[in-house]
């Protein structure tokens, strides 16, 4: 998920092949690309705030060491493309869910429109 949400798009994707590879299921790969966009954008909502560190911690239920990574990762995205982000994640599953596009594809298009360098 660094690879991600540092924007580098190729590794994210070899990173990918690389869980398929191992039987990882493609829907949940999805759901934890969406798990941290949303603590992504959660994070930088609270830190917009003014919250400290360990409130941040506590309010994203996450370890406080954690929040710096957060934090660093959240800054390279506008909070518009964290949320355009989700609204992708959610279109994403629904895709595979009712029959348009089989699960692999559907995340490897997710990683290459969303996430682009």
């Amino acid at each position: 998920m660094t690879a991600i949400a540092e924007k580098r798009q190729k590794d994210a994707l070899e990173l990918y092949y690389d869980l398929l590879t191992l039987k990882e299921p493609p829907m949940r790969i999805l759901f934890l690309i969406a798990r941290q966009c949303n603590l992504l954008l959660q994070a930088k909502a609270m830190k917009n705030k003014g919250l400290s560190n360990k409130e941040i911690a506590s309010g994203l239920g996450v370890p406080p060491f954690a929040v710096n990574k957060y934090l660093n990762q959240a800054s390279r995205f506008k909070a518009s493309v964290l949320r355009q982000a989700l609204v992708k994640c959610v279109e994403a599953e629904e895709a595979v869910k009712t029959g348009r596009m089989n699960d692999v594809m559907s995340v490897e298009i997710l990683i290459v429109s969303v996430f682009e360098g």
